[in-house]
């Protein structure tokens, strides 16, 4: 059984917002200043987000000077949570935990011209691409970039044991 220490814990609970960030990104400092060996617990439970807070999460998990950081997943992770739970060092899920992979999408809340538009969907493809590139590389070579791109177009929802086989997940908590 994996043990959780309480005292070592950051959580996201709900979608990835800039407040949500905010705390996250507190925490961990707050845990790796009080103690720069024992391992940070990441527990993920979200729909996700906007993809720039998304890709902002993950590079500062990745490239902040922390000690080492166990994410694991309870419930779903979907879209941009995905990433975010990528950013461990040693990913776990719950038995019935998924990651679901969809392409990405921005909600828009004005009127745009045709050029505003084509210009948000260049955007939008370039982060899908570099999402691609991210989890085929910490897949351990598991998935390719062609792979990740249908399975988002597809919005696959992959069981732990799924993740596991893909390289997403390294391990599959047990009770």
């Amino acid at each position: 059984m994996y043990e959780i220490m309480g005292e070592r814990l950051v959580r996201l609970l709900d979608t990835i917002s800039a407040d949500a960030a905010e705390k996250v990104e507190k925490r961990v400092i707050e845990l790796a200043e009080k103690d720069s060996v024992r391992p940070i617990h990441f527990i993920i439970t979200s729909p996700g987000g906007p993809v720039p807070l998304g890709f902002r999460l993950y590079d500062f998990l990745r490239f902040f000077r922390r000690p080492e950081l166990h994410t694991i997943v309870f419930g779903e992770a979907n879209s941009m949570a995905v990433l975010v739970f990528m950013a461990g060092d040693r990913r776990l899920m719950s038995q019935s935990a998924t990651l679901n992979l969809h392409r990405f999408i921005r909600h828009a809340e004005n009127d745009f011209n045709g050029e505003e538009l084509k210009t948000m969907g260049e955007d939008l493809l370039a982060a899908e691409q570099q999402y691609a590139e991210i989890i085929t590389r910490l897949s351990g070579g598991k998935m390719t970039q062609e792979l990740v791109r249908e399975m988002m177009k597809r919005e696959i929802r992959l069981s732990a044991k799924e993740a596991f086989e893909f390289g997403l997940a390294h391990e599959i908590l047990e009770e």
